[in-house]
């Protein structure tokens, strides 16, 4: 499986761009528009709690300001009845029957629970309406009468009680009850639900919760106004508060559920909020993507094409922004990987044809290396078996020598042989000491030029490679160029052999002049080396040629015994850029040969 389609496997079905935004922008919507639904809740929660606080505050102090107005109220109207009662002449001597009726008229005047007629020591003397318990009263004075007391009924109600001196030990007494319907009636006047509470107890409400109430005032302050004290009732939260309006009297004002719906009014208009927002940003948010991801998408499907083996198939191309700097800069590499594959391609095709070639040139050389062993060295050993056999027991001098040298001669053709197969110069001194021996041993004369001299021993097929294509370069001279004098220069340049043979020979015109084999042949072991070989001649100048071979792995053989090693899929041998070098490389070594005047004649 491709390395590709193999992780596109193990990763599984790719995710969508647009939807990771989208997620992400939706979570990021949703913890921004929750924080601010939860801040606007609580800055709204807390400004509406300090203004139910105040409102509460407001109506306790109009429920306290109303009883006091009513006591006020009573007390003047108290008094006038008091003096009509001085002015008709009622005293401590009045009788009962008298002081019972008058107590009624009063009663019937001030609209109150009862009225009674008291000694100074609190005797009740006359009554009408409701009455304290015996002796709950106390003893009057002209210092405390005035101050309402709060005393327990004969049937076990709480009463408030006000006293004015009407003579010399006679008292005239306002009872008013301290129960339900005073608190309803306080309930209508400021409109929200009222308790009243004696002695840690509750004696009048309009709400059936008063134990609530009655425990939320054993946690609140024994003076002045106690601020909002929540209780939970059956149909949700309320706030209470409460007023000092006597001796152990309160009275505490119960708020409507406000907050609490107020609360649930701002959760559901949040949550309507937060979901219409997101609604909306999700919806514009998909459209947005939707345009910035389709110029991605068709990159993708594109880059998707290209590695599949559609070469051809083009980025688009024409965006100001940084998608289309991406489709520019794809678009790029698409054509340069596609020149990239060119290039590699015919270096395939070469090698290849280069590789055929050899092998055929390998074929011709061992039937020739075997027609020079049969009809030479065999057929020359064959004739000393029989000049042996053909000796008699008495050998003369003249007989031996003959016969040493055949053998000689022999020696000699093999030692020929071998050298041509492989000299075993090259294997002992490098490409050093073959060269000079090649050039010692030429028929015609070759200047040698090396740099750096001695050069440096090289890999085995790079040695054995240059020595051959000097060889047949020189070859080619003798044979072709009727020249006078050769030069072979060979030099190392970074990671680069550089060779150059060039003669002051006839020359030839390569347009339409066919030689043998022998230049190609120096091609094709260039190219085994991952080099490059070029030539160049001109009529009556002369003819360069010019080799250029990578040192290291890089070369076809290298590669080649590599991947034979290793089984494995054929690998890369030339690179683009190595290639171009190499041609850069062979074309100014072939100008300096002609244009520097140091190989040709001069025409």
């Amino acid at each position: 499986m491709p390395a590709g389609t193999a992780l596109m496997a193990a990763s599984g079905r790719p995710r969508s761009l647009r939807t990771r935004v989208l997620l992400a922008l939706g979570l990021t919507l949703a913890a921004a528009s929750l924080v601010s639904m939860l801040v606007d809740r609580q800055v709204t929660s807390t400004r509406v709690r300090a203004e139910s606080q105040q409102l509460l505050a407001n109506d306790l102090d109009v429920a306290a300001r109303s009883l006091a107005d009513d006591r006020g109220r009573l007390m003047t109207s108290l008094r006038f009845n008091a003096q009509s009662l001085q002015v008709d002449g009622v005293s401590r001597t009045t009788g009962p029957v008298d002081l019972q009726r008058m107590a009624g008229e009063v009663q019937r005047n001030l609209g109150v629970d009862g009225v009674l007629f008291a000694s100074e020591e609190g005797a009740v003397l006359a009554e009408a309406g409701a009455a304290p318990a015996e002796g709950s009263i106390g003893a009057l004075t002209q210092g405390s009468a005035a101050v309402p007391r709060y005393v327990t009924g004969r049937e076990g109600q709480v009463l408030e009680v006000l006293s004015v001196r009407v003579a010399d030990g006679l008292w005239l007494t306002m009872v008013v009850a301290v129960d339900d319907a005073r608190a309803f009636a306080l309930r209508r006047l400021i409109g929200r639900d009222v308790v009243l509470l004696h002695d840690g107890a509750v004696v009048g409400s309009t709400i059936a919760e008063r134990s609530l109430v009655r425990d939320a005032l054993g946690d609140a302050a024994q003076e002045g106004m106690v601020d909002a004290i929540e209780i939970m009732r059956p149909e949700g939260t309320s706030l209470v508060g409460f007023a000092p309006v006597g001796a152990d009297t309160w009275v505490a004002v119960v708020t409507p559920r406000l907050l609490e719906d107020l609360e649930r009014s701002l959760t559901s208009a949040g949550v309507a909020t937060f979901l219409a927002v997101l609604l909306v940003a999700l919806v514009v948010g998909y459209a947005y993507l939707r345009r910035l991801t389709q110029p991605l998408t068709r990159l993708a499907e594109t880059a998707e094409a290209v590695r599949r083996g559609d070469a051809g198939e083009r980025f688009p191309t024409g965006g100001r922004d940084e998608i289309g700097e991406l489709a520019t800069t794809l678009e790029n590499m698409r054509a340069t990987l596609q020149e990239q594959v060119g290039i590699i391609s015919r270096q395939s095709e070469e090698l290849q044809g280069a590789s055929q070639r050899i092998a055929t040139v390998r074929d011709v050389e061992r039937r020739r290396l075997a027609r020079d062993l049969h009809d030479g060295v065999q057929q020359q050993l064959v004739m000393l078996r029989l000049r042996v056999r053909l000796l008699d027991g008495d050998v003369t001098p003249e007989e031996l020598a003959e016969v040493g040298r055949s053998v000689e001669a022999v020696i000699e053709q093999l030692r020929e042989t071998s050298q041509a197969i492989y000299p075993s110069i090259l294997a002992d001194r490098g490409l050093t000491g073959a060269l000079y021996s090649l050039a010692g041993t030429s028929p015609l004369p070759i200047d040698l030029a090396l740099a750096p001299d001695p050069l440096p021993r090289f890999a085995e097929p790079v040695e054995g490679g240059v020595y051959f294509m000097v060889a047949e370069a020189i070859t080619n001279c003798v044979k072709h160029a009727d020249a006078q004098e050769v030069r072979v220069t060979v030099e190392v340049v970074g990671a680069l052999l550089t060779l150059l043979v060039c003669d002051d020979g006839v020359g030839f015109d390569p347009a339409v002049r066919t030689r043998g084999s022998g230049v190609q042949n120096l091609r094709d072991r260039a190219a085994a080396l991952g080099g490059l070989a070029g030539i160049r001649s001109e009529p009556g100048v002369g003819t360069a040629v010019a080799v250029v071979v990578p040192l290291g792995p890089e070369s076809v053989v290298g590669a080649l015994e590599e991947e034979q090693h290793r089984r494995d899929t054929p690998v890369e041998v030339v690179g683009v850029a190595q290639a171009q070098l190499l041609e850069d490389g062979v074309g100014v070594l072939l100008d300096r040969a002609f244009t520097d005047d140091q190989c040709v004649g001069d025409g």
